[in-house]
């Protein structure tokens, strides 16, 4: 099933949620995205619902502009809420408002292990499968784990790193006979 087609202002109203405490118009419809922010099919077309409404309101969204919520809430296409900002200015309201998502700690809503786990990650000697499995995560997960793609803000990323890396050359170097 694919998006709702929309084509006007009272089809986006009749989707949507007044809330009489802060007047933001609630998308009660797809919100397919991380983010929260509605999703619509405009002409075959997936578009974000305040993107949409600002656009049948005030008219094209000029390049390098994108829409923003005074209230700060994702799913609110009420266009008195909305206005034109770039993205700086989006990011810089993001984390004067506190919003930012910190990208590698537990704090992050789709963390599924702690710092304790990742430490114990770094520290082991088992293969990616093997602790994968243990920890009930993808191995790629621990491939980037290991690999400091994820999780770099632990500071004993680079020793742990360059321990396990010693160590596996010495392995290797055992293995065929050379130490």
């Amino acid at each position: 099933m694919g998006l709702p087609t929309i084509r006007t202002l009272d089809e986006i109203l009749a989707r949507c949620e007044p809330c009489p405490t802060t007047g933001c118009w609630l998308w009660m419809m797809f919100t397919g995205t991380h983010s929260g922010h509605g999703r619509v099919s405009v002409i075959n077309k997936g578009m974000y619902v305040h993107r949409y409404v600002w656009e049948l309101v005030h008219g094209p969204i000029l390049s390098g502009l994108q829409v923003q919520h005074h209230c700060d809430v994702p799913s609110c296409c009420n266009p008195a809420h909305l206005y034109l900002g770039t993205q700086q200015q989006n990011i810089t309201d993001r984390d004067r408002r506190g919003r930012q998502i910190a990208p590698n700690c537990e704090a992050h809503g789709m963390a599924k292990l702690t710092a304790a786990q990742v430490q114990k990650i770094r520290a082991s000697n088992e293969r990616d499968t093997v602790l994968a499995r243990q920890f009930n995560v993808a191995h790629s997960t621990i491939s980037n784990i290991r690999q400091g793609r994820t999780w770099r803000n632990l500071s004993d990323r680079l020793n742990t790193e360059i321990e396990r890396n010693e160590a596996k050359a010495r392995q290797a170097l055992g293995d065929c006979g050379y130490v």
